[in-house]
């Protein structure tokens, strides 16, 4: 058995996120975060997200950023791939 480090789990696209406790990602994602990912699961590009919610694109793109760094992925399709295990299928 694997103890220590992060756990890893994969992910749409066939890529790897380190995410760690997917739990604990989810709750630490903020509202906002939310938002732009509902968005970008729904296909959603930067500037249509951008004016969906009325901010700057450049806005969105520092959401993703973080929302990548917080799950631990690379790709937005991982994102997507996240979200939609911890927040449409879970409930």
């Amino acid at each position: 058995m694997r103890t220590g480090g992060p756990a890893l789990f994969i992910a749409g696209g066939g890529g790897i996120c380190h995410g760690g406790d997917e739990w604990s990602a989810r709750t630490s994602v903020g509202s906002k975060e939310l938002n732009v990912l509902k968005l970008l699961a729904q296909g959603l590009g930067t500037i249509a997200i951008a004016e969906q919610l009325g901010i700057d694109p450049r806005s969105v793109q520092n959401y993703i950023t973080t929302l990548r760094r917080k799950i631990g992925c690379a790709e937005r399709i991982q994102l997507v791939d996240w979200y939609n295990r911890m927040y449409v299928e879970r409930g």
